[in-house]
């Protein structure tokens, strides 16, 4: 017969092994345990129930099994709910992991809206300096920051960081995951001396305070990478990258999306080498993983095949870039929307694949959609819209079009000059 202290000792230790080991298996096996000895202990619907499903989706998120978690979650808000209300903070809990989740699924909008509930209950609710405040405000950040709406960023990473610490000390892991997110905005925005600095506080925070093979030090690897990467600073990069690839293999096993993300990485530090062999052969590792997790195509998928069809194109493999812009538009279109810039950017790119391959009357019309989708998303002064301009000039120049021709390229050239202009100005 089970008792309440046997799950409450299976839980702690899921927990512990959890936290400090990343050991996600083991921590799966005993959440289990646990949850079935409350199944007997409390019925289906005790408030107790709340947490151990919270816990088994955690592990079950970390691993990648992304609509296992998203069950659980819902059902610990449910549970939540019906015991406490809609503005308990043990509700804001379930409304915080549910919004984490949509958030790494690219799901904003429902990201936003779960994580501003959560985040309203728990200043309702809870001490101005509480750490799960600091941590609503983090996780809410990370989504504008994800869509591009830096202003609104920085000040949500400051109060969340301002928080931890004073509640948790300058050294706690929960700062270092801060100073990590903080470092990525500013990398995001080339402000690269700043994002360097924080990424090794960062670093030096998560290396002294988990496990040597903890996920939170191979993201971190990742991410300065990244940065090194963007400073063309390969040699520095390289080793990070092999060391979080290492990191999530032994941890998270063969198949994880983390484990793509960064075989998608180290192939793009390759091919910014002109390494385009070993790049090709990264790529389409990562690409073979995302296909088992279709839940995870944008942005993961998406920039594999954006970068595997550029990767092609460069190489003059036309017929091999076509698919996957096709693929890569689906995706867009689903996800972002007709309207959306990304979506106008690879249209252009296909009509790009068109023009080499010589199919004109397949690449025209993409050109002009795409040149319609940039003039209402970023303006028709935009350099994405010159870029579309001169390349559609190209083809009508192939195509005997020469007057109208001209004209496009008389445009394109207006709006580079503004752009100079305005460069030198400042």
């Amino acid at each position: 017969m089970f008792s309440i202290e046997a799950s409450h000792l299976v839980n702690q230790v899921g927990y512990y092994i959890q936290q400090a080991y990343a050991r996600y298996k083991e921590a799966e096996s005993l959440y289990t345990l646990g949850l079935t000895i409350d199944l007997q202990i409390f019925g289906s619907e005790h408030p107790v129930l709340a947490t151990d499903f919270n816990n088994l989706a955690e592990v079950y998120r970390a691993l990648g099994k992304y609509a296992e978690a998203e069950s659980l979650y819902q059902l610990a808000l449910n549970i939540c709910i019906q015991n406490f209300g809609n503005n308990h903070p043990k509700a804001a809990n379930s409304l915080n992991n549910l919004g984490v989740l949509y958030d790494e699924l690219a799901k904003y909008d429902q990201a936003e809206s779960f994580l501003r509930r959560a985040l309203a209950i728990r200043k309702q609710t809870l001490k101005p300096d509480h750490i799960d405040i600091a941590n609503s405000l983090n996780n809410l950040a990370e989504v504008y920051r994800e869509q591009g709406k830096y202003d609104q960023v920085e000040p949500l990473y400051l109060e969340s960081l301002t928080i931890l610490k004073k509640t948790l000390g300058t050294t706690h892991p929960d700062v270092a995951t801060t100073l990590n997110n903080m470092a990525e905005l500013y990398n995001m925005q080339k402000m690269y001396d700043r994002a360097e600095q924080l990424h090794l506080e960062s670093l030096a925070i998560a290396e002294q305070t988990l496990e040597s093979k903890h996920p939170d030090i191979a993201g971190s690897f990742n991410n300065l990478a990244g940065l090194y990467v963007d400073e063309g600073r390969y040699d520095e990069a390289e080793p990070l990258l092999q060391k979080a690839l290492l990191t999530y293999r032994q941890i998270l096993g063969e198949e994880h999306p983390s484990v793509a993300r960064t075989l998608h990485n180290l192939g793009w530090l390759y091919y910014t080498q002109g390494k385009h062999n070993q790049a090709e052969t990264l790529y389409l590792q990562a690409k073979a993983i995302y296909e088992q997790n279709p839940v995870i195509e944008y942005p993961d998928m998406a920039l594999n095949l954006y970068h595997l069809a550029m990767l092609y194109f460069s190489l003059g493999k036309y017929d091999q870039a076509k698919p996957l812009h096709l693929q890569l538009q689906s995706i867009l279109e689903r996800i972002l929307g007709p309207e959306h810039p990304d979506l106008a950017q690879n249209l252009h790119n296909t009509a790009m694949v068109y023009f080499a391959l010589g199919r004109y009357d397949q690449a025209e019309p993409l050109f002009q959609q795409a040149l319609k989708i940039f003039e209402n998303a970023v303006g028709p002064e935009h350099l994405h819209t010159a870029t579309v301009l001169q390349n559609h000039a190209r083809l009508l120049r192939k195509t005997n079009r020469e007057v109208k021709a001209a004209e496009l390229e008389a445009k394109a050239k207006i709006i580079r000059i503004k752009h100079t202009q305005k460069n030198l100005e400042q």
